[in-house]
């Protein structure tokens, strides 16, 4: 994996939501099997700032995908990254 793809993603709630605000995602990849209220939080900033949310199906593989040991609830795209 190159270091320049993980600058362009965003891992854990937090961060994900904070790059929601300042308009820096152009998506939001959301675990299905992580808690409700992170989902609420997350969902309703996505739709607030029209930022695409696409599922997966859940925390362990979205953590792979995004290159850790552990399981990630959410994770983003910089708008200029290429993505996973």
């Amino acid at each position: 994996m190159e270091s320049s793809s993980r600058k362009s993603r965003i891992v854990g709630m937090k961060q994900v939501l904070r790059a929601v605000e300042s308009d820096a995602l152009q998506c939001v990849y959301l675990a299905a099997d992580a808690q409700p209220s992170i989902r609420d939080r997350v969902e309703a900033a996505c739709r607030r700032h029209a930022v695409l949310v696409v599922s997966v199906p859940d925390m362990q593989t979205l953590g792979r995908a995004c290159g850790i040991e552990v399981g990630a609830a959410c994770a983003g795209v910089r708008k200029t990254g290429d993505g996973f």
